[in-house]
């Protein structure tokens, strides 16, 4: 009989670990799902911005616009977002990796690292634009 409840007492302990180390786990897909409010939006200081590189500094210039400090963002689904009263789509591009699609055309879309880390939400490119959960 001893044997038997030893066993069923790790058998129960094994459970228990097993489920907190894969049932914590961060999942950025599901994650972000719901309203962000944009607390910061600041360009990468490695970034040149200046004449030489246009393109980048009208990114940022666009992205400032769209990440709006203090504006919310929110994630409705897998695939749709609506930033500042837009309606645009987004997809993964790997577990970290993120791309937000505007007027469904690959031609205006933006890629983006993404750590989400309790109620907070970082999106990085050229820029790192920081958000947090709206409860």
């Amino acid at each position: 009989m001893k044997s038997f409840t030893k066993f069923i007492a790790i058998s129960l302990l094994f459970i228990t670990i097993t489920f907190n180390l894969t049932g914590c786990g961060n999942n950025p897909k599901k994650d972000i799902i719901g309203k962000w409010k944009v607390v910061s939006c600041e360009v990468d200081p490695s970034v040149k911005t200046d004449e030489s590189n246009m393109f980048e500094a009208l990114q940022c210039v666009s992205l400032s616009l769209l990440f709006n400090t203090g504006s919310t963002v929110e994630f409705v689904n897998k695939e749709k977002v609506s930033l500042m009263s837009i309606s645009a789509n987004y997809k993964w591009i790997n577990d970290n990796k993120m791309e937000i699609i505007l007027n469904s055309s690959e031609a205006n879309s933006m890629a983006f690292d993404v750590t989400i880390k309790g109620n907070q939400l970082i999106l990085k490119n050229s820029m790192t634009i920081t958000l947090e959960k709206v409860k």
